[in-house]
């Protein structure tokens, strides 16, 4: 047994000057119960506040600027901001769901396990698909969508008919009207669509519609109607419904200087030779004043007259969408020259003449591309079912001029034979 000698009275006693278990140094070395339930002797330099519970917790690291590395009770938080616990603490960290770190996670308070940066950027994702379902849902409810929105070309949903059938060809039409103060746009634009949709339209998906109408930039206080691609026996159906209602009463299409109708043909059995004869026959001088007549304006800085040649014209990438035949779009190509229209007969007489110089032009030799051999073509009996209304339009608008180069090639209506007993009908 080893003996230990009693200090005697008045005897000096050196006790070892305490260091701190740590780090060894003598600075502000005091005794502390850590969170761990552990007294240490150590130094304020070697004591860590715990973030989360506010205790003090010990480590043997060293630290740099303010926080110890490599060590188990770092824990990075929002912003790469420095957490530091004590080990009981940071064990209820874990890895993040989605970045797969060991952060502080959000998971105390909502329990989706992720750490805070993940969970703000989840939030904002959950709260920008949010808006854009609602917005898709005003869309579906609104009469008038943005324009060219997306919900309505993924709806975009050919109609079949027997005309589409017999001729491979589907058509849409585009064409605008303007308010004027005269009704309110959103109420003029519900009429419109009820009118185009008898069995109801706000129920239905944006598939099932038939018409639909958009706001343009181009107009000042009014809205463009736009069809599904159909036959033209589904556009004399659905126009008479629209425009002989009274939804279009009070808007303004023809006598303003925003509007204009816009026709697209399917690109489908055209050949590029086909629509290079189009090109030049809509841009020559020598069908330039019948195509102003039925158009019912002249080239402007929306439907630009070109010079062109079947060469040239047979280029389906052409740059410039503002010309006569807009050839940018892979799918259609689309007759701008006509104005904007409200009247029944004009609108489909206009649908008519986009078909009809189609036809013309599939058949026709680069050389017989006139008015006169298109005239002949067009009054023939073949086509007399495909254009009734351009008929009426060309006979409505022809004026002297052009009248007395082609009116000898446009037959006239024989006078009702006279009964035999002098009755009039």
């Amino acid at each position: 047994m080893t003996a230990y000698a009693t200090p005697t009275s008045g005897e000096q006693v050196y006790l070892p000057e305490p260091r701190c278990a740590e780090c060894g140094s003598r600075h502000d070395v005091r005794t502390r119960l850590d969170v761990e339930g552990v007294y240490r002797l150590v130094c304020s330099g070697c004591v860590w506040p715990c973030d989360t519970c506010g205790g003090e917790f010990t480590t043997g690291d060293i630290p740099l600027d303010g926080v110890p590395f490599d060590s188990e009770n770092y824990v990075e938080g929002r912003g790469g901001s420095c957490h530091t616990m004590c080990t009981e603490c940071a064990d209820t960290c874990g890895t993040c769901h989605d970045c797969d770190s060991r952060r502080l996670l959000n998971g105390g308070y909502t329990g989706d396990g992720l750490c805070e940066e993940c969970h703000d950027a989840r939030a904002r994702y959950e709260a920008e698909m949010e808006e854009e379902a609602e917005e898709a849902e005003r869309e579906r409810n609104s009469a008038i969508g943005a324009y060219h929105n997306s919900e309505r070309k993924r709806a975009t949903r050919p109609v079949v008919s027997p005309w589409t059938l017999a001729h491979r060809r589907l058509i849409g039409v585009e064409t605008e009207v303007e308010c004027g103060g005269r009704v309110v746009r959103n109420d003029a634009a519900r009429a419109v669509l009820d009118a185009a949709h008898p069995n109801g339209w706000q129920d239905v998906p944006l598939s099932s519609r038939v018409l639909f109408c958009e706001h343009d930039g181009s107009l000042d206080e009014g809205f463009e109607m736009i069809t599904q691609p159909m036959g033209l026996d589904t556009q004399r159906e659905l126009w008479a419904r629209v425009l002989n209602s009274s939804a279009v009463r009070h808007l303004r299409s023809h006598d303003t200087t925003t509007c204009g109708l816009h026709v697209h043909v399917s690109r489908a059995g055209l050949s590029q030779l086909t629509i290079a004869k189009a090109v030049c026959f809509l841009n020559a001088d020598t069908t330039d004043r019948l195509i102003t007549l039925i158009a019912r304006r002249s080239d402007n800085g929306y439907c630009k007259k070109k010079t062109a040649n079947a060469v040239r014209a047979a280029d389906r990438h052409s740059y410039d969408r503002y010309e006569r035949l807009n050839l940018t779009n892979s799918a259609t190509v689309e007759f701008r020259i006509f104005r904007g229209t409200t009247n029944y007969s004009t609108l489909i007489g206009s649908v008519e003449f986009a078909h009809n110089v189609l036809e013309f032009c599939a058949q026709a030799s680069v050389t017989s591309l006139t008015l006169e051999a298109f005239i002949t073509w067009l009054y023939s009996p073949a086509q007399k079912a495909d254009s009734v209304e351009l008929r009426a339009l060309i006979a409505r608008r022809l004026d002297g001029p052009t009248r007395k180069r082609i009116g000898h090639l446009i037959p006239t209506r024989k006078p009702a034979p006279t009964p035999a007993n002098g009755a009039t009908r």
